[in-house]
C-alpha cells in the first residue's frame, strides 16, 4: 500500500467517524435541523399618536432578546406612549419616532452585528433624539458588581465606533439559554465556552420593567 492510498484511507475513516458521531448526536437529542425561531415584531397603541411614539429595535440570535424588547415596550405603552417593537435589521426609517431604544443579545463579548449596523446607519437621527441601549448577556447570571462591569464593557466598541450617539441610559440584563433554539455547533461548543452556565431562563422581568419605567421620562423629557 503506497503513501497516497494510506492518506486517502485515513481521510475516509476520519470522515466516517465524524458522520457516525453526528448521527449519534442527532439520535441523542441534538437536532441537526436549524431551529425555527419566531422573532417578536409588534406594535402597541395608536400609530397616529406621533407625539409620543417610541421604537424598540433589537437584534437576537435565538429570540429571547425579543422577549425583553417586548416587555420594555409594554411598560412604555402603559405609561402613555405608542411603541413599535422591530428587528433592527428591518427598520429603515426613524422619522415616525420621538425616541429609540436599541438592544441586542451579546455573543463573543459584543452586540450582534445587526444592532451595531443599525446605530451606524441611523447615527445622524439617533444623535438628535433621545436614545437608550440595552444588552442581554449570560455574563450576569451571577449578578454582582464585577459581572455587571464586565457586561457594561461589551458596549465599549459601540461607543468608540459611534461616539455621536450618547444613550440617555443603558440596561444590562441577563439572558436565556435554550438549547432547542441554538444551532447545532453552538450546542456542541457550549460546554467549552459556556463558563459553567446551565440551560435556563435567567431574565429578571421585574428588573426589566423597572428599568423601562424609569426610562420613560428620560426618553420623552417628562
Amino acid at each position: 500500500m503506497n503513501k497516497k492510498t494510506k492518506i486517502n484511507r485515513l481521510l475516509f475513516l476520519t470522515l466516517l467517524v465524524m458522520l457516525a458521531g453526528t448521527i449519534a448526536l442527532g439520535y441523542s437529542g441534538f437536532n441537526l435541523i436549524p431551529p425555527k425561531i419566531d422573532f417578536i415584531q409588534t406594535s402597541y397603541g395608536d400609530e397616529k399618536n406621533s407625539a409620543k411614539k417610541i421604537l424598540v429595535a433589537y437584534a437576537s440570535h435565538s429570540g429571547s432578546t425579543g422577549g425583553i424588547a417586548d416587555a420594555i415596550a409594554k411598560v412604555l405603552f402603559k405609561a402613555g406612549a405608542a411603541v413599535d417593537v422591530r428587528l433592527a435589521k428591518k427598520v429603515s426609517d426613524l422619522s415616525p419616532y420621538q425616541a429609540v431604544i436599541v438592544g441586542s443579545a451579546i455573543h463573543s463579548g459584543e452586540w450582534l452585528p445587526e444592532a451595531v449596523e443599525f446605530v451606524k446607519v441611523h447615527r445622524e437621527a439617533l444623535s438628535r433624539m433621545p436614545t437608550a441601549y440595552f444588552l442581554a448577556s449570560l455574563t450576569t447570571v451571577e449578578d454582582n458588581e464585577q459581572t455587571r462591569s464586565i457586561a457594561a464593557a461589551f458596549l465599549d466598541p459601540v461607543y468608540e465606533q459611534i461616539p455621536e450617539v450618547k444613550p440617555v441610559d443603558v440596561g444590562i440584563f441577563t439572558g436565556k439559554l435554550d438549547f432547542s433554539k441554538l444551532q447545532f455547533m453552538y450546542r456542541i461548543l457550549w460546554p467549552f465556552r459556556g463558563n459553567g452556565v446551565s440551560e435556563g431562563d435567567y431574565r429578571n422581568w421585574e428588573a426589566i420593567r423597572d428599568w423601562a419605567a424609569g426610562l420613560y421620562p428620560k426618553l420623552l423629557g417628562l
